[in-house]
């Protein structure tokens, strides 16, 4: 019996992990969706981005191929990224751009959400993967702030090439 309850615990303490919020400072985040069935869908991703929040990129890819692999994506709200406090801070539908590359990163907080809503309209005839009638893969990776020390190293750089060029223009 003790070890029945041990068993228990341990399965529900990894089943906890397993849908726990994902650290962005850990690294980039990329998940692959593939969709078997034809019912509409809404995939929620929980993300951190640190205790002041920071920037992240992000793409979503749809994999297409002919009507055999397709995703009908929600017209107004396709890709949504949600703060903690429910804001929507980003909201594309399937008519907009899916994507913020390095240069347009967005600002969020310590913790939000993205929010993909769409339903696979493929027949699931393709002869790579039987049955699958949609997919789409999802990457997001916050952008890099630096730390303290990396703006006083630049200064102090700057410092003595300009040191450098004053002493040059002496001589």
């Amino acid at each position: 019996m003790k070890k029945l309850l041990l068993a228990a615990a341990l399965g529900l303490g990894l089943a906890s992990q397993a849908f726990a919020a994902v650290d962005l400072s850990n690294g980039p985040y990329d998940f692959d969706a593939k969709k078997f069935s034809t019912s509409p869908f809404t995939d929620t991703y929980d993300f951190l981005a640190g205790p002041n929040g920071g920037s992240v990129s992000f793409s979503l890819i749809e994999v297409k191929l002919a009507n055999n692999v397709n995703i009908d994506w929600d017209d107004t709200a396709a890709f949504s990224v949600i703060g903690a406090d429910g804001s929507v801070l980003f909201q594309a539908g399937e008519n907009g751009p899916i994507h913020f590359t390095f240069g347009d990163s967005l600002p969020v907080p310590g913790s939000f959400s993205i929010v993909l809503k769409g339903a696979a309209i493929g027949d699931g005839s393709s002869p790579w993967n039987p049955g699958l009638k949609g997919s789409y893969s999802l990457s997001v990776i916050a952008n890099p702030v630096p730390e303290p020390e990396t703006y006083a190293l630049m200064l102090a750089g700057l410092g003595v090439v300009g040191y450098m060029s004053r002493r040059r223009r002496a001589n």
